[in-house]
């Protein structure tokens, strides 16, 4: 009797542990009409909605990153004009941060050529693993550009139950009740 105690629990504990499988999760954001900087923009990349979302305390986040557009304006363009024929000949100093949760993972950028990837921060990490959101700022420190638009992945395992674990997780817990009706009569 005592070993078919054990033999429950043990089916238990082991069918009660989800399977985790490699998932990845992806949100963008994308402003219309894109978005001139300065002043700076924030927003928030959420994860968590849809069917598949993040679902945290469940899922895990291993790694992200971002890949911000953001591209130069034409008024930050240095001219040069030979009656009415003008020709931009090189683009005016900007630069760009894009901020992140905590103190590091910030990124600057000297040279907007379009698709930038953004940084990594271990309070960005914590931010998704616990709320399944990330909190993004862009701002100019030089210069205006054009924020186009910015996209979110996030890669990490989904914790999923298989049909097959459900089932021995059942027949333990009917072991358990079956031992103990036995044991009271």
């Amino acid at each position: 009797m005592k070993a078919l105690k054990l033999l429950a629990a043990g089916l238990f504990f082991l069918c009660a542990q989800a399977m985790a499988v490699p998932y990845t999760w992806t949100d963008t954001y994308d402003p219309s009409p894109d978005i001139q900087v300065p002043p700076s923009h924030s927003f928030t990349f959420d994860i968590t909605d849809g069917p598949n979302g993040f679902r945290p305390g469940q899922d895990y986040i291993g790694n992200y990153g971002v890949d911000v557009n953001l591209y130069s304006s034409p008024s930050e363009q240095i001219r040069i004009c030979f009656g009415s024929l003008c020709t931009p000949v090189f683009d005016k100093p900007v630069i760009a941060l894009v901020n992140l949760p905590g103190i590091m993972g910030d990124r600057v950028f000297f040279d907007l050529s379009g698709q930038e990837n953004g940084g990594w921060s271990v309070a960005g990490w914590l931010q998704l693993n616990l709320a399944g959101t990330l909190d993004m700022t862009i701002s100019s420190l030089l210069g205006s550009f054009y924020f186009g638009d910015a996209t979110l992945t996030a890669e990490g395992e989904r914790a999923v139950s298989e049909p097959g674990t459900l089932l021995l997780l059942g027949i333990s817990l009917l072991a358990v009740v079956g031992a103990g009706r036995r044991r009271l009569a």
